[in-house]
């Protein structure tokens, strides 16, 4: 879970909407002196800068959702994404799709009838949120309640 200095947790979704102005001027940087920036240092950079730490989760699992975020903004402004430039993973990064396909189905929870058709929980971050179109702590998108 991301937090702060003082430990106090900031939600996956502030902390990704925090990060992404200055993921801008970090790739406006690189940008400018023609460099590309592996997601480790990215990442590093990205929680220094923040004041947030996304405790020890490897910068390739999260930094996307930031790059998604960036991206979004530079469509909105009608500029071109600058996303590109951040190695998210290279040849010898093993890749956690297939860890991401084994667990498709959300883990049984125990709750109340009532409870359990309007709240679902997120195959992304796991966290039991409000049907919605989207996780408010993710941002990635939901799947359709049970009936």
């Amino acid at each position: 879970m991301p937090h702060r200095p003082n430990r106090t947790y900031v939600s996956n979704s502030d902390a990704f909407n925090e990060m992404a102005p200055i993921a801008r001027d970090l790739l406006e940087t690189a940008s400018a002196a023609g460099e590309r920036i592996p997601a480790e240092a990215f990442g590093a950079e990205l929680q220094a800068r923040a004041a947030i730490s996304m405790d020890g989760v490897p910068a390739a699992d999260w930094v996307g959702k930031v790059l998604d975020r960036v991206t979004r903004d530079a469509e909105a402004r009608g500029e071109r994404s600058l996303a590109s430039l951040v190695v998210l993973r290279s040849p010898s990064t093993p890749s956690r799709s297939r860890a991401t396909a084994e667990r498709q189905a959300p883990r049984p929870r125990p709750l109340a009838e009532s409870v359990q058709s309007s709240e679902v929980t997120c195959p992304n971050c796991w966290m039991i949120v409000p049907a919605a179109a989207t996780c408010r702590s993710c941002g990635e998108p939901l799947p359709a309640p049970a009936s």
